[in-house]
C-alpha cells in the first residue's frame, strides 16, 4: 500500500483512518529499502472530507519515515499545505497532556505544528 493508497481508502471510509494509518505502518515496517520508497513517492490526493490535520500528519509520518530509513524525501511533503497555521495536538488531548506531546513529538511532526506521542508510529 502506497501513502496514495492509503489516502484513497481514507477518503472512502473516514471512520477508518486509524486503521489505515496502522495497515500502512505495518506493510512499511515489513517492505524492503526499495519498497519503501515506492510507498512514499506518490503524493496522494486531496480530498474535501480529510481533515487538513490529517494531511500534515501524513507528511510528517512520511518525513520520519524517510529520516529513520535513510530515504529520500519526496518533494511532496515540503508544500505549503502539509503543514498547519495552529497547532494540532493528536487523540483532541487537554491539559497537562498537551505539555507532554509538546515534549516529545518528534521534530519532522513539530515543524508541521501537530503534536505526537514519541512512540506515535511504533507498532507492535
Amino acid at each position: 500500500m502506497t501513502v496514495k493508497e492509503m489516502v484513497d481508502n481514507i477518503n472512502n471510509n473516514l471512520s477508518e483512518i486509524n486503521i489505515f494509518f496502522g495497515n500502512f505502518l505495518d506493510e512499511f515496517y515489513a517492505a524492503d529499502y526499495e519498497d519503501k520508497k515506492k510507498m512514499v513517492f506518490e503524493e496522494p490526493l486531496y480530498y474535501k472530507v480529510i481533515p487538513h490535520s490529517s494531511y500534515a500528519y501524513i507528511a510528517a509520518m512520511v518525513d520520519f519515515l524517510c529520516n529513520k530509513y535513510e530515504l529520500e524525501k519526496p518533494q511532496w511533503i515540503f508544500k505549503d499545505r502539509y503543514y498547519l497555521k495552529d497547532p494540532y495536538f493528536t487523540h483532541d488531548f487537554k491539559g497537562d497532556m498537551r505539555i507532554i506531546l509538546l515534549i516529545e513529538s518528534p521534530l519532522e511532526f513539530k515543524i508541521r505544528n501537530v503534536f505526537v506521542s514519541e512512540n506515535a508510529l511504533t507498532r507492535v
